[in-house]
């Protein structure tokens, strides 16, 4: 007897994602003992079924007519398991029956439509098995929490769950990783151990009798909470719940990697460069798990792009790298794009599933945004949108470390088919791992190392430097301000301009004193025998000024580490950049070498409308979001920041008249986005503001209406984005 197998109506819309496949026979009815299909994966039996199922549309549809001959097979789940590692070879996907295989590739395409799939269906009630909660509990073992075994199909528990994941060596197959019994009884737990962490996990479920009742896809096991890439699960979370974001983003990840919704060859990488500058070694990106998963899994040709400064751990990449390249048996294209990442990253899923990136325009180079998480935990902590295009401030990273964000460029001399920069640039390309210890005592102090002379990258400004400080009668304080301004780097080109807001006669001449003892010749002291009005006062100071390097300083501020107004130079070196500032930290008072992180740019927070519409800001604790970095921000607070007196005197300086004191650094650094220039701020140095006396102890509540309104785009295109997901 010939057995043909036919495969329509393949997809169904039944819960647990079954497809229907239909047997007819020209002669004879197959026996109900004799009966027995198997869907395979490879030459691995995942699912089968040993009985007839009452199925009228398929028996009326087929030669006699009054025989039971339909069955119910999942096989949605294993194709998009296939889906997910770009349909190697080795893992094809056929049925087989009566002795004989038929490859479901060979069938029409709309049999396999993966636009009807869902993943995750046993976290949905009424199936078989009820997961009710997933996660990590170590590296490898995913911890499944089983709320509900129910009878199904006229099949009851107990039910026997397998555990599928792909393997590539000796050669691609899908392995059985782990199967465990589940009677309903009582609460059970499921710990599966993974062999790669980063690989689709497929479950299906047994009756005792051996027939397959469903069966269910992981694609991304990752983004399960505890693993690598949940951080990019909370960047991406609607707040439906966990269950309900981690299926609805997986899924959408599936969608745009099997095509569906948009499709070129152009728009996906196929390049990963690891910028190994500062690397260890032990980074994520170096295991063997990850490495697999992206030349095997991923097919990505992956690259180091410098060197890490240890010739061991250069060799021990580079050997890693041959060895999974000589296993990758597809054929890599040499086009198309590459991402370059920092060493202690990870790229997101939705860089390695979309096939709707691309570089910028005319091939340029776009930098990304990324998220950050705890490099031991693993627990997210921000995410960090950055202006597209940056690539002139990203050159004056530290030249130590990894460049501060991905950036995706052509791989080759090919040019991308898709118009703009959109997806590249505003989707998160990558995680960071950071060290929150970021945010310690030790590190704030001194972020980068004290011998090294030179903090940022390329040479330093040589330019001559005025710095303006406006003081009131505290002379004990700007002595101190003074002494630490003189042991600066660039002290010998410093010219001192010290603006007097009607202090004491006696006082006067003590400042004048000071000065005169720490920078002999190279002062000179301003009166402003006006009220206490800092940004007037201010803009005395520039106008007095020699030199077109200004630092703005407040009486409050000391200098611990030399090497600051140096950096803030460095910074404002480049025609676009309005104002440079750095990490302020704040000491704690009563409390001896103890403070409290103050400021490191000034961001976005916020659109309000609570009575009136507003755009708020904040001074967040970014270090566990950057690390030691440069990024572009909305303002710089002007208790310590360095600008240019051309742009100073091409925006019309300060806005004394309707800010006074309160809010005009913000309000200057907005009219100069909307010019087109760009506020930069650093962690790679810091200094003690340790408190407001300088700016008065009033606040000014209608300020905040009185700034300058930010062209919204141009704000948020032109400065870093913190949003805090951890």
């Amino acid at each position: 007897m010939k057995s043909k197998i036919t495969c329509d109506q393949l997809i169904d819309q039944d819960i647990h994602g079954w497809g229907n496949v239909e047997q007819e026979s020209s002669k004879r009815p197959i026996p109900e003992d004799d009966f027995l299909i198997e869907l395979r994966v490879g030459t691995t039996a995942i699912a089968q079924q040993r009985r007839t199922i009452q199925r009228p549309d398929v028996d009326r549809a087929t030669g006699q007519p009054g025989v039971a001959k339909g069955y119910r097979m999942p096989v949605l789940a294993a194709a998009a398991a296939v889906a997910v590692l770009g349909q190697p070879e080795g893992l094809g996907l056929s049925v087989s029956f009566a002795g004989g295989d038929v490859s479901l590739a060979k069938q029409p395409p709309r049999l396999l439509d993966l636009g009807q799939f869902r993943s995750l269906r046993m976290c949905e009630p009424g199936g078989p098995v009820f997961f009710a909660d997933l996660w990590f509990a170590s590296e490898h073992e995913l911890r499944i929490r089983i709320d509900k075994v129910s009878k199904v199909h006229g099949l009851a528990p107990p039910y026997r769950l397998r555990f599928y994941q792909p393997e590539f060596v000796p050669g691609v197959r899908l392995a059985l990783i782990g199967e465990v019994a589940v009677t309903g009884d009582s609460l059970n737990f499921v710990s599966p151990v993974l062999r790669n962490p980063l690989l689709p996990l497929l479950i299906t479920v047994s009756a005792a009798n051996g027939d397959t009742v469903a069966m269910d896809l992981i694609p991304f096991p990752s983004l399960c909470r505890g693993g690598l890439h949940h951080a990019e699960l909370q960047s991406l979370a609607t707040n439906a719940g966990y269950i309900a974001d981690l299926r609805s983003v997986s899924d959408s990840f599936l969608r745009d990697m099997a095509g569906i919704a948009g499709k070129t060859a152009a728009g996906r990488l196929e390049t990963l460069r690891i910028d190994m500058r500062g690397a260890t070694g032990t980074e994520r990106i170096m295991s063997p798990a990850v490495l697999q998963w992206l030349v095997l899994a991923r097919r990505l040709r992956v690259e180091a792009a410098g060197e890490t400064g240890d010739a061991e751990c250069d060799a021990m990449l580079g050997r890693s790298l041959a060895e999974l390249s000589g296993l990758m048996a597809a054929a890599r294209r040499k086009q198309g794009l590459a991402l370059t990442i920092p060493a202690d990253a990870l790229p997101c899923l939705a860089a390695l599933t979309s096939q709707r990136l691309n570089a910028g325009a005319d091939g340029k180079p776009v930098t990304c945004s990324f998220l950050t998480a705890n490099v031991l935990t693993g627990q997210p902590l921000w995410y960090v949108s950055v202006p597209m295009g940056g690539m002139w401030w990203q050159a004056l990273q530290p030249g130590h470390i990894p460049a501060l964000t991905p950036v995706i460029s052509l791989a080759g001399s090919g040019k991308s088919d898709l118009p703009g920069e959109d997806q590249a640039g505003r989707t998160a390309m990558a995680i960071r791992f950071l060290d929150e210890a970021m945010r310690g005592d030790d590190t704030r102090l001194l972020p980068v190392a004290p011998d090294l002379p030179q903090v940022l990258a390329g040479s330093g400004s040589n330019a001559p430097v005025s710095v303006v400080v406006s003081v009131r009668n505290n002379a004990p304080l700007l002595q101190d301000m003074l002494a630490s301004l003189a042991a600066q780097t660039v002290a010998d080109r410093v010219e001192l301009v010290i603006v007097n807001n009607r202090s004491f006669g006696s006082v006067r001449a003590a400042i004048e004193a000071i000065a005169a003892g720490l920078f002999p010749g190279r002062y000179s002291v301003i009166d402003y025998d006006e009220p206490f009005n800092h940004s007037a006062q201010t803009n005395a100071g520039i106008a007095a000024a020699s030199n077109n390097h200004v630092c703005l300083i407040d009486t409050d501020v000391v200098l611990h580490d030399p090497r600051t107004i140096e950096t803030l130079l460095r910074l404002s070196g480049n025609a676009e950049t309005a104002t440079a500032g750095c990490m302020l930290l704040e000491a704690l008072p009563g409390k001896p070498n103890a403070f409290k992180f103050r400021s490191a740019g000034v961001f976005p927070a916020g659109l309000t409308f609570g009575g009136r519409a507003r755009l708020t800001f904040s001074e967040p604790d970014c270090g566990a979001a950057f690390g030691p970095a440069v990024y572009p921000v909305a303002g710089n607070s002007f208790a310590l920041a360095m600008l240019r007196k051309d742009c100073w005197q091409a925006l019309g300086g300060l806005n004394g008249d309707l800010l006074g004191s309160d809010l005009s650094d913000i309000d200057y650094c907005l009219r100069a986005i909307d010019k087109g220039y760009t506020n930069l701020c650093t962690t790679v140095v810091s200094a003690f503001h340790t408190g407001r006396a300088t700016r008065g102890m009033a606040f000014d509540m209608l300020a905040p209406d009185l700034m300058a309104q930010p062209n919204l785009p141009a704000l948020l295109g032109n400065c870093t984005v913190l949003w805090r997901i951890g």
